[in-house]
């Protein structure tokens, strides 16, 4: 049973889901030689009938360093691989208000893509807490979870690993993603377009600039307390202009 307060429980509580799975490119598979872990990828879905899924991964599939929050298709797990993916879904609830405060999140981030961008450090293991606006995929998918009062909201890092165990009891489903994603309708045809390597390199230079220099404002721009700065990163990058 999902943990919660009397009073939660006892108010209607809307599913939502999420997605730990294993892709097929050649970084999911650095990632998974580096954890050790036979899963690479995390998502969430809103949706009673999942068909909507969310994430932070990379735009296109031949540019891996340029990404940020995207809508995923199914066709992406099982993209140039001669295997099936595979996937764990686990069903968790929250109220409305926490369901309508999760889509105000994913509405604000469709809205403005260019104000956020994948935590290609964060891949690496090099832990960056404290920034809304640089996500891995799994740092997504708990920041969503602190939205709905599953999780906690002092800082942590939540892996892969940790939150299939913190989950194994709300299992919903487990087998190939294509069978559980198979609804999703997302047009998503700029994932599979072929980029010559400029387009590549530009794409992934210009990316990966931006990420390093949240880094940087961030670490200069830090709250007096010591705390991790909340503001917006963009206002943060005004002030630091002027």
């Amino acid at each position: 049973m999902q943990k919660a307060d009397m009073k939660k429980e006892e108010q209607d509580l809307l599913p939502y889901y999420v997605i730990i799975s294993r892709t097929s490119t050649a970084l999911a598979g650095i990632i998974r030689l580096f954890t050790g872990y036979g899963f690479n990828h995390a998502s969430i879905s809103l949706d009673e009938q999942p068909a909507r899924i969310y994430s932070f991964a990379r735009y296109n599939y031949h540019s891996p360093l340029a990404g940020g929050f995207i809508e995923e298709s199914a066709e992406r797990f099982d993209f140039k691989t001669k295997k099936p993916s595979l996937a764990k879904v686990y069903r968790l609830y929250a109220t409305s208000d926490e369901i309508r405060k999760m889509r105000a999140i994913l509405d604000r981030m469709s809205s403005n893509p260019d104000e956020y961008v994948y935590d290609s450090f964060g891949a690496l293991g090099l832990r960056f807490l404290g920034n809304d606006h640089c996500f891995t995929c799994v740092g997504f998918v708990a920041h969503m979870m602190k939205a709905s009062g599953y999780l906690p909201q002092e800082k942590a890092h939540y892996s892969i690993r940790r939150l299939d165990r913190m989950l194994e009891n709300e299992l919903f489903f487990s087998g190939f993603t294509k069978d559980f994603a198979g609804a999703c309708q997302t047009a998503d045809q700029a994932y599979f377009e072929r980029k010559d390597t400029k387009e590549v390199f530009s794409d992934s230079f210009k990316r990966f600039a931006r990420l390093f220099r949240f880094y940087r404002l961030y670490k200069t721009k830090r709250l007096k307390n010591g705390s991790a700065a909340t503001e917006s990163i963009y206002a943060i990058q005004d002030k630091s202009e002027e």
